[in-house]
């Protein structure tokens, strides 16, 4: 499922995510719902091969939650 957001797309599936942000730079994050949390309103990502967070609105936070069947921590 895509959803958009005020800095571009997230591309979400049982599997995956993918966040494009749109602009200059066209910056794209990618992980396996394996290497996801969601603590708050924030999204993590922590694996051996990579780390990064993002900050989303809890709509947001509340469909990748319905779509990969994460639990909040």
């Amino acid at each position: 499922m895509t959803l958009d957001f005020e800095l571009g797309k997230i591309v979400v599936t049982p599997l995956e995510i993918m966040i494009r942000i749109e602009g200059v730079q066209r910056l794209t994050l990618q992980a396996q719902t394996e290497a996801l949390q969601i603590m708050g309103d924030v999204l993590v990502v922590h694996d051996a091969q990579s780390r990064w967070s993002m900050k989303l609105d809890s709509n947001l936070i509340e469909q990748i939650i319905e779509i990969t069947g994460i639990t909040r921590l």
